[in-house]
């Protein structure tokens, strides 16, 4: 991730992700009537968590570029192939 400045304000770019978000993982798994199995959902967790920290930590201009994040959701949660 990175970030920088523009006549709009701070911007953050991410890497484009070649694979699905998990809201569609999850759709395709309660139409089969399948579950995640419990030690991929704990690993898909905790990297969300370990970018949300990292996003948290980032700055720009000695200020944080995230103070908030408003939609930490299934179809923003971005899973590669």
């Amino acid at each position: 991730m990175d970030g920088g400045k523009s006549a709009d304000g701070l911007f953050i770019v991410m890497e484009l992700v070649d694979g699905w978000d998990l809201g569609e993982i999850l759709d395709a798994l309660k139409s089969k009537k399948a579950k995640l199995p419990p030690h991929l959902a704990a690993f898909i967790a905790s990297q969300v968590l370990a970018g949300l920290s990292h996003a948290y930590r980032k700055t720009f201009e000695g200020k944080r570029i995230v103070a908030a994040h408003r939609d930490v959701s299934p179809s923003n949660v971005l899973i590669s192939s």
